[in-house]
């Protein structure tokens, strides 16, 4: 939108200041713009900026956030620090805040950045260091939590439930990979202590690595659950108490074979799943040998064996190579293959799947409904649905 036409700016409702133009031009250019935007898009109801710099110095600033009063919904991309001058004029009662900032020193603290919007709150996205701990206020609305970087210390259950008793969608990425094993086990025996001792709410949906499940120790069942980063070093974290109805599995494999990927798959206690939906997501580099299919199909085979599922979702790519390194076999394979004849295969052999989602990188997906004659030795017919509302609806 160009500058110039403030009259409009009143008819405002959203407006998106993240792309290109934005973040390459001059910055006191940028500014004006932004600063006419703000005196007169009093009605805007979302914003959301990219690669915001402080600014709160700037004369007018204050005053032209201050007169947001039916925003709702902010996003703040890559800001450097935490956008203060952005969030501590405004007066509206945001219901979705995703900020994404760079902490320069320690981590900053949750009440005093955010506690005056307690009572409006009910979708929040951090993206930065950020502690929970201490808090003096509730936020009795939020109900969906995205927690990403940051270190393990700056999180426990117990401050989760005490912050926001209503939740029940949580993903969190903290940065694990510096932490030793010993400190991962007594953040995981405090987080299951607090369990124990407090009346915490209960998850429907929880996203995250293998590790950051296991320190976080839910201590309940979960009905979404997605696993991202499962490999083969990180499965012995994968915790089986949650017993999900849908689970999605990001899986990366340097090498595969059918043993390396139903090694990741928590079955233990398969008598007691109560799975129903399974997404495999499958990263691979490549491995030894050259029947690929088969060797998938075999690993599908010996999964659903094991596990009650009736809808599977299939999506297979492959990992980031150097452009220097020559074709592998996996990434031929792929080339070769197509969704519909992947999901035939995989309809004649499990024979108690409903629904089926195929796709590989870079194709169309097919969506199917499985159905099978009285003669249980004839093939299946496979059925295209529409979208993926339909496919969910079986």
């Amino acid at each position: 939108m160009q500058v110039g036409y403030p009259v409009r700016y009143r008819y405002l409702r959203q407006f998106d200041l993240s792309n290109d133009t934005w973040s390459e031009c001059p910055q006191e250019r940028a500014l004006d713009s932004l600063l006419q935007l703000l005196r007169n898009g009093v009605h805007l109801k979302t914003l959301k900026i990219d690669k915001w710099r402080n600014n709160s110095n700037r004369p007018g600033l204050t005053e032209a956030v201050a007169q947001l009063k039916h925003l709702e919904c902010l996003t703040i991309q890559g800001a450097v620090p935490f956008p203060s001058d952005l969030t501590l004029p405004l007066e509206s009662k945001l219901t979705k805040i995703y900020l994404h900032f760079y902490s320069l020193n320690r981590p900053l603290t949750f009440d005093k950045e955010l506690s005056r919007f307690c009572d409006s709150l009910k979708e929040l996205t951090i993206v930065g260091c950020m502690s929970y701990h201490g808090s003096q206020h509730v936020y009795p609305n939020v109900t969906r939590l995205s927690q990403r970087g940051g270190s393990v210390d700056n999180l426990s259950a117990l401050a989760l439930a005490q912050i926001f008793p209503k939740l029940s969608s949580l993903v969190i990425n903290l940065d694990t990979d510096r932490v030793g094993s010993a400190a991962l086990e007594t953040i995981r025996r405090d987080n299951l202590r607090q369990y124990e001792e407090a009346s915490l709410p209960k998850l429907s949906y929880l996203r995250g690595t293998p590790t950051d499940l296991y320190i976080l120790g839910i201590a309940h069942e979960v009905t979404q659950v997605e696993i991202t980063g499962l490999s083969v070093l990180s499965r012995q974290f994968v915790p089986t108490i949650m017993q999900p109805v849908h689970l999605s599995l990001y899986v990366e494999l340097n090498h595969f074979t059918a043993e390396s990927l139903v090694s990741l798959i928590p079955a233990e206690r398969s008598s007691e799943l109560r799975l129903r939906w399974l997404r495999l997501r499958l990263y691979m580099r490549g491995g030894p040998y050259n029947s690929y299919e088969g060797l998938l199909m075999d690993a599908l085979y010996q999964i659903l064996s094991i596990l009650p599922v009736t809808h599977l979702t299939l999506f297979m790519m492959c990992k980031s190579r150097s452009i220097f390194c020559k074709e592998t076999q996996w990434e031929s394979f792929l080339k070769k293959t197509t969704p519909t004849s992947i999901g035939m295969t995989i309809a004649k052999k499990m024979r108690h799947l409903v629904r089926l989602r195929v796709e590989i990188e870079g194709r169309e997906p097919v969506y199917v409904e499985v159905r099978r004659s009285a003669d249980e030795t004839a093939d299946p017919s496979l059925h295209d649905l529409p979208d993926t509302q339909s496919w969910l609806r079986g």
